[in-house]
C-alpha cells in the first residue's frame, strides 16, 4: 500500500515538474519570439557620408531614433559615435561592390554625401540608384539645392535666388546639383530629395520650416536640425517623392 502511495506520489510530482517545464518552455519561446518580431521590426539604414557635417548629425540622431545604423564613410576616424546597433563601414562611393553589400538588407539609404563639381557625387548616385534597384532598397533620403527647380516650386526669392547666385559662383556645382536631382526624381522608387540653403554650424533647434517657394523661411539652417529633418523622413510618407526647401 505504502508503495502504491509512493508510485502515485512520484507519478504526481513527475507530472507536476513536467507541466512546470512546458511551461517554462512556452514562456521562453513567446519571449524569443517577441524578441525576433522586435528585431524583424527595427528599423535598419545605412547613411552615406556618415564622417560629414551633416552626416555625423544624422547618425546620432538615427541611434536616437533606436534605427540600427551602417555608417558608410571614407574615414571611419571622423564618426566619434559608438553604440551597440551602430556599424562603421570603411568605403568610397565609387566601389559599386562594396556599396552594394552594405546596402543589402537596409529598409532605407540616406545620402548625406554633397557636391563639389567634380562629378564625383553625381557619379556614386548613379552607382547607388543601381544598387538599390538590385538590391530592392526602396527608400532614398537625399539632399540638394533649390538649383533643382521642382513642380511645386513657386517663384520667390528662395526658389530663385540660390541657383542664379550658383550659376555665377559654382556652375559645375549647379550642374552636378541639377544632374543628381533628374536622377533621384527618376529613381521610381520611394525618395524625397530634402532642399536647403545655406547650411550652418549652430546648435540644433527642433525647429524646422518648409516651403516651396510661397512660405518665407530663414536661408540658414544647422546641419543638425537639416540630419534630424532627414532622418524624420525615413518612415514618413509625408514627402514621399518630393522636393521640400527647408530653412530655419
Amino acid at each position: 500500500m505504502c508503495l502504491l502511495l509512493s508510485f502515485h506520489g512520484l507519478v504526481f510530482q513527475t507530472k507536476f515538474v513536467f507541466s512546470a517545464y512546458l511551461q517554462f518552455l512556452f514562456k521562453h519561446s513567446i519571449l524569443l519570439m517577441l524578441k525576433k518580431v522586435k528585431e524583424d521590426t527595427q528599423m535598419k539604414i545605412i547613411i552615406f557620408g556618415a564622417g560629414g557635417g551633416i552626416g555625423k548629425h544624422a547618425v546620432t540622431h538615427a541611434l536616437n531614433k533606436g534605427y540600427e545604423v551602417t555608417a558608410y564613410l571614407r574615414n571611419p576616424e571622423k564618426l566619434t559615435a559608438r553604440a551597440e546597433n551602430l556599424t562603421v563601414v570603411k568605403g568610397e562611393i565609387t566601389d559599386y561592390a562594396w556599396m552594394k553589400i552594405a546596402i543589402s538588407g537596409c529598409d532605407a539609404v540616406v545620402w548625406c554625401i554633397g557636391v563639389n563639381g567634380d562629378g564625383a557625387a553625381l557619379a556614386g548616385h548613379k552607382l547607388l540608384i543601381k544598387a538599390m534597384k538590385e538590391t530592392g532598397v526602396k527608400r532614398l533620403v537625399d539632399y540638394g539645392t533649390p538649383s533643382y527647380h521642382f513642380e511645386k516650386d513657386q517663384k520667390s526669392m528662395t526658389t530663385w535666388f540660390p541657383g542664379f547666385f550658383a550659376g555665377l559662383a559654382f556652375k559645375d556645382s549647379k550642374k552636378e546639383i541639377i544632374s543628381i536631382g533628374e536622377d533621384v526624381a527618376a529613381f521610381g522608387l520611394d525618395w524625397t530629395f530634402v532642399r536647403f540653403i545655406m547650411p550652418t554650424d549652430k546648435e540644433y533647434t527642433g525647429s524646422v520650416k518648409v516651403t516651396y517657394g510661397k512660405d518665407k523661411i530663414s536661408f540658414s539652417i544647422s546641419r543638425s536640425d537639416i540630419a534630424e529633418f532627414m532622418i524624420e523622413q525615413v518612415e514618413s510618407d509625408r514627402y514621399l517623392r518630393e522636393m521640400p526647401i527647408i530653412g530655419g
